[in-house]
């Protein structure tokens, strides 16, 4: 295992990997992919379904650009539990965020006249 210095962060090895350059472009890259989601649905007339379908695409490039130019998770050996922690854990918060909105949608159509 590499020796650091416990008294300096920036001497932290998982430190020392972020570079000015993978911020920049994990950046650009998100916001290249608002502008053309923006494009997508102010721009064509798409269905709702296909609209939805093509915010969700390049929603998950921008969420995999980020975590890989970010987060820096890979396989390699230095990486893997935090490649697998995360793996583990992103379903989790997208079945959260499903089925919250799931609740509300029903709550609504319950709740409100006509629904």
């Amino acid at each position: 295992m590499a020796e650091h210095d416990h008294h300096d962060p920036l001497a932290h090895p998982e430190v020392q990997q972020a570079s000015t350059g993978r911020y920049v472009a994990a950046f650009v890259l998100a916001l290249v992919a608002l502008l053309i989601s923006c494009i997508v649905t102010a721009g064509f007339d798409l269905s709702r379904d296909m609209t939805i379908a093509w915010i969700s695409i390049l929603a998950a490039i921008a969420a995999t650009g980020q975590v890989y130019l970010l987060f820096n998770l890979n396989l390699s050996k230095a990486m893997r539990w935090h490649t697998a922690a995360f793996v583990l854990t992103a379903p989790l918060v997208l079945m959260a965020i499903g089925l919250t909105l799931f609740m509300f949608h029903y709550l609504m159509i319950r709740t409100t006249a006509g629904g």
